[in-house]
């Protein structure tokens, strides 16, 4: 799995980690973060949502 976040760099100069973030670049070479290609969100470590989902349904209360 780790292998496939590898991915050849543009440049051709090696590797680069794809890291699952949308992101689009404006003319200066500004990267916008849009969202992200799965279903992780990071509140200082980044969480599977289905996890949350998860333990929220084996919750009686809600």
């Amino acid at each position: 799995m780790t292998r496939e976040k590898f991915i050849p760099s543009p440049d051709g100069e090696g590797m680069v980690y794809k890291t699952g973030d949308r992101v689009m670049m404006d003319l200066s070479g500004y990267l916008y973060f849009l969202n992200r290609f799965d279903h992780q969100v990071k509140v200082g470590f980044r969480i599977e949502l289905g996890e949350i989902e998860t333990a929220l349904n084996t919750c009686e209360e809600i």
